[in-house]
């Protein structure tokens, strides 16, 4: 006969943020009580003003806690400030940064155990302001009973999963036990300052020097999209995980393009004219080819008297990896009945950093639609 010890756990919860006045702020507050033991958190993203959501009783209760962040190349949110605030509170504070595109670290869990139960609180908010407070957020709170076996070997099997990740990849996750440790990953560009405006960057940027050791995790593809593919270009291995279509040559690129002219303010983007280059033996119609063919996929909203879309793009120069970011495209309809005109256009603020370089005039410019990666597109420089 099955004792009640064995039967599902009926104490859980939804907390559907921010509907009926539900905040995770409110619900991981409550946890902090005065017969917890050992707190485990782990968020991909954080922010000084999250972190000042939960900042009195993460205080109280530093020495029982064991945080672990997100950082790298692709995460764009993560502080110094915040970390430390965690640092200063006395917290263990563990980073986790990937080094690998296509994998970042995401999973946002609240951990927090007394002698004979748990409380667990997991789901989608990250341990930042919007995350806690503002954000359409939805988690699961889910209370574990430690004398039950198959409750506690649950229970455990989360707190095995984390010290092998940092036992096991201990590139990639590893204890910050100062504050020059922080400044260094500032340095890296692995975090972000807060006081300094970012460009708009999205997805963020890194240079290869600053790479380290890519974690040695298995990779899932995502499932194969129906993109069109630019004219049916011959598609080349573009990663392990992915396959790219060449969609565009631009042979030489301008000093307007890379931002470098000397009279006057630059253009702020990269022109997506004819180049000569040719589908099916012939030349592209630069008035449509790229806003229908090219990034008629994306997401595309009308703003004043132009279309916006963004997309991620993957940025290669001169065989050196700089990062995946977001792109801003812009098209103008009303340009279309010129023949001479561009229409299409690049905004390189997210990459003005990488591509503003004398020696890069005159350099070929390629683009490549991508399947199967964690982004859409590739630029290539060379």
């Amino acid at each position: 006969m099955t004792s009640s010890k064995q039967k599902t756990n009926s104490d859980w919860s939804i907390i559907f943020q921010p509907f009926a006045g539900n905040t995770h702020q409110a619900k991981i507050n409550t946890e902090f009580d005065s017969d917890v033991q050992k707190i485990l958190m782990s968020t991909a993203y954080v922010n000084q003003d999250g972190v000042e959501s939960l900042i009195d009783k993460i205080k109280a209760h530093s020495n029982k806690i064991e945080l672990y962040i997100g950082i790298g190349e692709r995460n764009s949110t993560t502080s110094k400030q915040a970390l430390e605030l965690l640092l200063d509170a006395g917290t263990k504070l563990y980073v986790v940064d990937t080094n690998k595109s296509g994998v970042i670290f995401h999973p946002k869990v609240f951990l927090f155990k007394k002698e004979r139960s748990a409380k667990l609180i997991v789901g989608s908010a990250n341990l930042t302001h919007s995350g806690l407070h503002n954000n359409i957020e939805v988690s699961v709170s889910l209370g574990i009973d430690l004398e039950c076996p198959e409750q506690f070997q649950q229970y455990d099997s989360i707190l095995d999963s984390f010290d092998k990740l940092k036992s096991e990849h201990r590139e990639n996750c590893y204890l910050l036990k100062d504050k020059a440790a922080i400044e260094d990953l500032l340095i890296k560009e692995r975090i972000i300052d807060e006081s300094q405006k970012a460009e708009f960057s999205g997805s963020g940027s890194s240079n290869s020097k600053n790479k380290g050791k890519p974690i040695g995790l298995p990779f899932v593809s995502k499932s194969k999209k129906k993109r069109s593919n630019a004219g049916k270009q011959a598609a080349v291995n573009a990663d392990s995980f992915g396959k790219r279509y060449l969609c565009y040559v631009k042979k030489k690129l301008p000093e307007g393009d890379l931002q470098l002219l000397e009279n006057g303010h630059g253009s702020g983007v990269i022109r997506l004219v004819k180049s000569g280059f040719k589908i099916n033996d012939e030349v592209i119609d630069q008035r449509t080819y790229f806003r229908k063919n090219v990034f008629g996929d994306l997401q595309w909203a009308a703003v004043n008297d132009k279309e916006e879309a963004i997309g991620v793009f993957k940025l290669s120069i001169k065989g050196k990896y700089c990062g995946v970011f977001n792109i801003k495209l812009s098209h103008k309809p009303s340009w279309e009945s010129k023949q001479k005109n561009y229409t299409t256009a690049l905004h390189v603020s997210a990459i003005k950093k990488h591509i503003q370089k004398k020696g890069l005039i005159n350099k070929q410019f390629q683009l490549y639609k991508i399947t199967d990666a964690d982004y859409d597109f590739e630029i290539l420089i060379e």
